[in-house]
């Protein structure tokens, strides 16, 4: 099937839409195919490969995005920054979106979509033999319609000045999802690392309601379980939890106590 891979964006972007929940994660630092393939087996809707933090080369991010099974698990790239060469060549390589970072105005979101989606909707550049497309020879306009209509975008609310105009964002034609990021929210707040502080509680909830509003998805990323299951209950339906490295840490570090108790007896 031709551009079988935007049929699957597509499709796991309708679902979202339409109040699906989806389970992922964000790889932040370890990186590789065999690292994609466990998380796909493991039931991961959804992976973020993390360029805002993460260490890795446009060419380690393509080989991670062309190892997924689209059609199981959805590669999503967070950007450095919304600037023409962060974003362009990452959407070549093929994911099935991008979220951009640290938002603070809608301005900044129309930016990042007059960058990300080709005209009419915006001014990417022309490029249409590539990975997303599957290589397809299929007439330009239909490869940059489908393009426009698939590739998603993800906003991260993760700054006051975001919440403060959160429904602005939200209302943008082309905006798919808003993410909450916490740890930054909580910082930007001036309460860095409370999770629970009823400031950020409440402007969570503000993000959230605005997402219902204008009918499009909301998103959370915590690295404690509970949490995401918290706003699970609240209706969220992109549920990020933690990171591959961070998961690893923490069972490793408890079955290396629980060993060397065994060792003392």
């Amino acid at each position: 099937m031709k551009m079988k891979n935007m049929a699957y964006m597509l499709g796991f972007k309708q679902k979202l839409h339409a109040g699906t929940q989806m389970a992922g994660t964000m790889v932040q630092e370890l990186d590789g195919t065999r690292l994609v393939k466990v998380l796909q087996e493991s039931g991961c809707d959804f992976m973020f490969i993390d360029c805002e933090h993460g260490p890795y080369s446009y060419e380690k991010v393509g080989d991670m995005i062309a190892a997924a099974d689209f059609e199981r698990m959805i590669p999503i790239v967070r950007v450095a920054e919304i600037r023409k060469e962060a974003i362009l060549k990452i959407l070549d390589l093929g994911p099935g979106g991008i979220m951009i970072p640290a938002v603070k105005s809608a301005d900044e979101v129309r930016e990042a979509i007059r960058l990300m989606k080709y005209s009419p909707m915006g001014e990417r550049g022309f490029a249409t033999f590539k990975y997303y497309n599957n290589y397809c020879d299929k007439p330009a306009r239909e490869i940059l319609d489908a393009a426009n209509k698939a590739q998603m975008l993800i906003v991260q609310i993760e700054t006051r000045e975001a919440v403060a105009c959160v429904d602005e964002i939200a209302a943008i034609d082309g905006v798919d999802v808003l993410l909450v990021g916490p740890g930054d929210l909580s910082l930007s707040y001036g309460f860095p690392g409370v999770k629970k502080q009823p400031h950020v509680m409440a402007a969570i909830e503000k993000v959230i309601e605005s997402a219902k509003k204008h009918a499009i998805a909301a998103g959370v990323h915590y690295g404690d379980l509970d949490d995401v299951l918290y706003w699970r209950e609240k209706g969220v339906q992109m549920l990020m939890w933690s990171s591959p490295l961070a998961m690893i840490h923490k069972a490793l570090k408890q079955a290396t106590r629980e060993l060397h108790m065994l060792e003392v007896r």
